[in-house]
C-alpha cells in the first residue's frame, strides 16, 4: 500500500511549476491520499530533498516546511525558504549535473513521512543557473551564442514620461476612439440550445441539442391520461378525505405506538428513562419531614400572617405587620434643590424680561441650523455670512505612506513572516478561562493563576440548608401544605341580589344590603318602568299611550307609531267614501318623501311605494314585477367539470340577482366570478364568496348586476359542477381553468327587471 502511495503523489507533482526569483524555486503541488481523495484545507509536513546525478543520487540539499492545502487540495511553497535540514541551497552548482526534487509528505503535519515521490528537474530556473556563470573566462565561439540563457529583468523601472514616450512611439491608444468603453465587452448569449458571442455579426452558432440529458421519458398529456386510466391509479380521493390516511405517533405513558393502525406494534420506552437522579416514593419522603421535624400544619392559623411589606405614606416609610416598627422619615432625601415656580410666576418672568409667547414669523423650523461639511470644509447652515472653518490641517497625515513594493522590501529585509510557519492560524489566540474562582489566560502552559475569591461579595448572610432547616423548626414555619389544597384558604365575596357574603366559610355571615339600595330588586324584571307612590318605588310594567294621548301631547308625538287608523282625515271632520286618507287644504299640499338613489334603494321593496327622487327630480314608483330566468341546459346525459364556467347571453335588460349550479359535492368558503364578454381573463365585474350543498343550489349575488339584452357575460366557479359534454346552447359556451370547453354546464340565470319606474 505505501509503494502504490508513493507512485500516485509522484505522479501528481511533476507538473510542479519554477519561478524565476533569486535563491529559491516556486514549488506547487497536488495532495491526494491512496483512494484518490483531495487533502483539503490541512495543514501537511512536507520534507523536500534536491538529489544530484539521478533519482537514488546524494542529496545536496534538502528542508521541511509544513504548509496548508487549499480547498483543491493545493499546496503553494518556495524550495530554499524552508527549514534547512542538510546543504546550502545557494551554494548548489546547477550547471555540474541534472537534478533531481524529492518530495516526502506527512498528510497530519507531523514528520512520519508516507507519501514520497521523485522527479527530475528539466530545466534548471534562469536565475540560479546565471549565478554560477556570473564569473566567466576564455573565448566565446559564435556558434556558441545562441545557446547561452541569460537573466531577464522582470521589474523594469520606468518613469511616467518614459512610460508616455513610449506609448507615443509605439501608436499605443491613448483615448477611446469610438466613445464607448464598454462596446467591446462581448457575452455568451443562449437561445433554446442555441450558442453563440455576442457583439459579432458572424459569430459561429453552437449547437448544444446534441448534449442535452433526453434520456427521461417523454410523455404527452393524452399520454400520461391514458396511463393513469390503463393502471388503475387513483384520480379522485375514495374516501372523501385528504387526511385520514396521515399517521401521527402517540405516547400514553411510556408506550409508543403509531396511529391509525389497529394492530399497530406498541414500544414500550421505559427502558430508556434517565432513572440516575434519586427517586424517593411518597413514604420515604414522609419519614424524611417526621425525621427532620419538619411542620406539618399552620400552627397560628393563618399561612399568610407573616408575609410583610413596605407602606410609604407621604415621606414615612416603614415595615407592615409590625406595631413596633421604626418610621423612616425618607423628606431629607428629598431633591428640593430645583427652583420651584409658580405658573403664574412663570408667567410674570416672561412678561418682565421680553421672552416670546408666540412664534412672530410664522415658523417654527426656520431657526433650526445645522453644521455642513463638505470635503474639509465646515460651516454652519442658515447663514449667509458664516465663517467657513479649514479642516484639512486636522487630518491625521502622521501614518506612514508606503507603496507595495516597498513594504514587500520591508518585510525581506527584516525577517517578517509572510506564510504561516507552525500550520495554524489560530493558536496564537489567547482568551481568558474563569473556573471556579481562578482566572488564567489561555494558550499559555506557564500562565499565572489569579484567585479571585477575595473579590466576591460575601456580605449577604449565607446560609446552608441545615442552617435553614434549623430555622424553620425554631421558629414555627410550616414546610407542607396541610390540607392538600393551595388555595382553599383564599376567599372572596359574593353578592346575590342584595345578600353579601364571604365565600369559602360555610358559616359566614349574609349582609343585607337592601337598606343601602334605592333600587328595588332588579332580577326578572326586564323592560319593566320604575314607579312610586312617594312612600315606596316598584316595578311595573309600561302602559300603552291611547291614540288621544298621541294626538293631543302638545305638537309633538314623540316618534310613537300609529297604527289600525280606519281612516285619516287632514283638514276635515270627514272622510270620503271610498277613501282611506282625505286632505283637505287651499293653502298646502301633499309633500311625499324626498330621497337620494341610494337612500331609496336602502328601503324594503314592497309594490305601490312611491317616492320624489330628487337626484333625478321624478317621482317613482316601485312595481315589483316578478324576476325572470335563463335556463342553459337540462340533459340526462350529464358529466362533471372542474373549476367550472359558463358564459350566456342576456335575454332582457335587467339585473342579474342569482344564480342556479349543480354542485358535485358540498362547497364551503367557494369563489364566484362574473366575466364581461365571452371570457374567464381579465378584472372580473364581480366576485364574492359562497357556502353550498350538494346538488341544485341557487347562489343569491352580494350586489345586483345591471345586464344588457344582448350582451354576453361569464360565470366562473373554483369548484366541480355538472355539465352536458354536448353544445347545445347558442349564446355561450362552457368553460374551464381559462379556456373554452365543448359542451355547456346545467345553470340557471335569473334576472329582474328594473323595479323602480317613473311616473310622469
Amino acid at each position: 500500500m505505501k509503494k502504490f502511495f508513493s507512485l500516485l503523489i509522484a505522479i501528481i507533482i511533476t507538473s510542479s511549476v519554477f519561478g524565476q526569483t533569486p535563491d529559491q524555486i516556486s514549488y506547487q503541488a497536488v495532495i491526494r491520499d491512496a483512494t484518490n481523495a483531495l487533502i483539503k484545507e490541512q495543514s501537511i509536513g512536507v520534507q523536500i530533498s534536491i538529489l544530484k546525478g539521478s533519482i537514488n543520487g546524494s542529496a545536496v540539499y534538502s528542508e521541511t516546511q509544513t504548509p496548508l492545502t487549499n480547498k483543491n487540495g493545493l499546496i503553494s511553497l518556495e524550495i530554499g525558504k524552508g527549514i534547512n535540514v542538510t546543504g546550502k541551497f545557494n551554494s548548489i552548482d546547477w550547471s555540474s549535473d541534472t537534478f533531481f526534487i524529492k518530495t516526502e509528505i506527512d498528510p497530519v503535519g507531523g514528520t512520519n513521512y508516507k507519501i514520497t515521490g521523485t522527479s527530475q528537474l528539466m530545466s534548471v530556473p534562469y536565475a540560479l543557473h546565471a549565478k554560477t556563470a556570473s564569473n566567466f573566462s576564455g573565448t566565446i565561439k559564435e556558434s556558441q551564442i545562441s545557446d547561452l540563457k541569460h537573466t531577464i529583468d522582470t521589474n523594469t523601472q520606468l518613469s511616467e514620461a518614459e512610460v508616455d514616450s513610449f506609448v507615443d512611439n509605439n501608436g499605443y491608444l491613448k483615448t477611446e476612439v469610438d466613445g464607448s468603453i464598454t462596446n467591446e465587452i462581448q457575452d455568451l448569449s443562449l437561445v433554446g440550445s442555441k450558442l453563440k458571442i455576442t457583439k459579432n455579426g458572424t459569430a459561429t452558432t453552437i449547437d448544444l441539442s446534441g448534449y442535452l440529458d433526453n434520456t427521461d421519458t417523454q410523455l404527452t398529456e393524452s399520454q400520461v391520461d391514458a396511463f393513469t386510466n390503463n393502471n388503475g391509479y387513483l384520480k379522485t380521493e375514495v374516501d372523501g378525505s385528504i387526511t385520514n390516511e396521515i399517521q401521527d405517533l402517540s405516547l400514553v405513558g411510556n408506550k409508543l405506538k403509531i396511529t391509525k393502525n389497529g394492530t399497530a406494534t406498541t414500544i414500550d420506552l421505559s427502558g430508556y428513562l434517565d432513572n440516575t437522579d434519586t427517586q424517593l416514593t411518597e413514604t420515604q419522603v414522609d419519614a424524611f419531614v417526621d425525621n427532620n421535624g419538619y411542620l406539618k400544619t399552620e400552627v397560628d392559623g393563618s399561612i399568610t400572617n407573616e408575609i410583610q411589606d413596605l407602606s410609604l405614606v407621604g415621606n414615612k416609610l416603614k415595615i407592615t405587620k409590625n406595631g413596633t416598627a421604626t418610621i423612616i422619615d425618607l423628606s431629607r432625601y428629598l431633591d428640593n434643590t430645583d427652583t420651584q415656580l409658580t405658573e403664574s410666576q412663570v408667567d410674570a418672568f416672561t412678561n418682565n424680561n421680553g421672552y416670546l409667547k408666540t412664534e412672530v414669523d410664522g415658523s417654527v423650523t426656520n431657526e433650526i441650523q445645522d453644521l455642513s461639511l463638505v470635503g474639509n470644509k465646515l460651516k454652519i447652515t442658515k447663514n449667509g455670512t458664516a465663517t467657513t472653518i479649514d479642516l484639512s490641517k486636522y487630518l491625521d497625515n502622521t501614518n506612514t505612506q508606503l507603496t507595495e513594493s516597498q513594504v514587500d522590501a520591508f518585510a525581506n529585509n527584516n525577517g517578517y513572516l509572510k506564510t504561516e510557519v507552525d500550520g495554524s492560524v489560530t493558536n496564537e489566540i489567547q482568551d481568558l478561562s474563569l473556573v471556579g474562582n481562578k482566572l488564567k489566560i489561555t494558550n499559555n502552559e506557564s500562565a499565572v493563576t489569579i484567585d479571585l475569591s477575595k473579590f466576591l461579595d460575601n456580605t449577604n448572610t449565607q446560609l446552608t440548608e441545615s442552617q435553614v432547616d434549623v430555622f424553620a423548626n425554631n421558629n414555627g414555619y410550616l414546610q407542607t401544605e396541610v390540607d392538600g389544597s393551595l388555595t382553599n384558604e383564599i376567599q372572596d365575596l359574593s353578592l346575590v341580589d342584595n345578600n353579601l357574603k364571604i365565600t369559602n366559610n360555610s358559616s359566614a355571615t349574609t349582609v343585607d344590603l337592601s337598606k343601602y339600595s334605592e333600587l328595588p330588586t332588579q332580577s326578572g324584571n326586564s323592560g319593566k318602568v320604575l314607579t312610586t307612590d312617594g312612600t315606596s318605588s316598584s316595578w311595573s310594567a309600561p302602559a300603552k299611550p291611547s291614540l288621544t294621548e298621541v294626538l293631543t301631547k302638545s305638537s309633538d308625538a314623540g316618534t310613537k307609531t300609529i297604527t289600525n287608523v280606519s281612516k285619516l282625515g287632514v283638514g276635515t271632520s270627514t272622510v270620503t267614501s271610498g277613501a282611506a286618507v282625505e286632505i283637505n287644504s287651499t293653502t298646502g299640499g301633499l309633500l311625499l318623501p324626498r330621497l337620494t338613489t341610494a337612500e331609496r334603494d336602502a328601503l324594503a321593496k314592497n309594490p305601490g311605494l312611491i317616492i320624489f327622487n330628487k337626484e333625478t327630480g321624478k317621482f317613482q314608483g316601485y312595481q315589483g314585477f316578478p324576476e325572470s330566468e335563463l335556463f342553459i341546459n337540462h340533459n340526462t346525459f350529464i358529466g362533471n367539470l372542474t373549476f367550472s364556467g359558463q358564459s350566456f347571453t342576456a335575454t332582457e335588460t335587467g339585473n342579474f340577482t342569482k344564480l342556479v349550479l349543480n354542485f358535485q359535492a358540498a362547497v364551503t368558503g367557494g369563489t364566484l366570478k362574473i366575466y364581461s364578454g365571452n371570457t374567464v381573463t381579465g378584472t372580473p365585474i364581480h366576485t364574492q364568496s359562497y357556502t353550498v350543498g350538494a346538488g341544485e343550489q341557487e347562489i343569491v349575488l352580494s350586489n345586483a348586476i345591471n345586464v344588457v339584452s344582448g350582451q354576453q357575460y361569464t360565470v366562473f366557479v373554483n369548484t366541480t359542477c355538472a355539465y352536458y359534454p354536448f353544445a347545445t346552447y347558442a349564446g355561450g359556451t362552457a368553460f374551464t381553468v381559462n379556456l373554452a370547453f365543448p359542451g355547456d354546464l346545467w345553470m340557471k340565470v335569473k334576472f329582474g327587471k328594473s323595479l323602480w319606474v317613473d311616473l310622469h
